[in-house]
């Protein structure tokens, strides 16, 4: 319909008829009118038409409403709902791993907190060894965690070196500088 010479003189038609009622050029009202050229929408065609017989003119504003009324299911409106729905998921689902992030720091600040309780009240080489690797296993599932949700929030963050390195730290994520 709009393929080679004959769709470059159509595309004249519709560019000389909007000029003629001085409907400016923007693709909104090119869609709006380029369909009604084309005969796509009747109903549209048949509102255009009759606004037509009454002489009304077609200001920037009555073009908005016939692309709002005939225009609003098009594929650029779908792709903006599509966009918009999955921005809401993802904010949600980093608001849901935010809580998470929280609920997992407030239960490894109590493991801290329980560990330097035990340790106020001295312990013996047994239950040091024991508080010291709970404190390993929990402090690498605290490392493991926040890459997780630094990687969920900003694909790539925390891994500027690759897979679990960064700058500064081993592939485990502790310091590889001598103390």
């Amino acid at each position: 319909m709009f393929r080679s010479a004959p769709g470059v003189e159509r595309a004249r038609d519709i560019i000389e008829r909007m000029g003629e009622r001085q409907i400016s050029t923007s693709p909104a009202n090119y869609e709006v009118w380029t369909t009604h050229v084309a005969g796509v929408k009747p109903d549209l065609s048949r509102e255009i038409e009759a606004r037509l017989q009454r002489g009304e003119q077609f200001a920037d504003e009555a073009n908005e409403e016939l692309f709002e009324r005939f225009f609003a299911n098009t594929r650029l409106s779908i792709q903006m709902l599509e966009t918009s729905e999955t921005i809401a998921r993802e904010l949600d689902d980093t608001v849901s791993n935010l809580r998470s992030a929280g609920g997992q720091a407030g239960s490894y600040a109590k493991v801290l907190q329980d560990a330097a309780t035990r340790f106020e009240g001295g312990v013996d080489s047994a239950e040091f060894r024991s508080v010291v690797e709970h404190l390993a296993v929990t402090t690498h599932e605290m490392i493991e965690n926040n890459l997780k949700l630094a990687e969920q929030i900003a694909p790539g963050a925390g891994t500027a070196n690759g897979p679990g390195e960064r700058e500064g730290r081993g592939a485990d994520g502790w310091s590889d500088r001598p103390r």
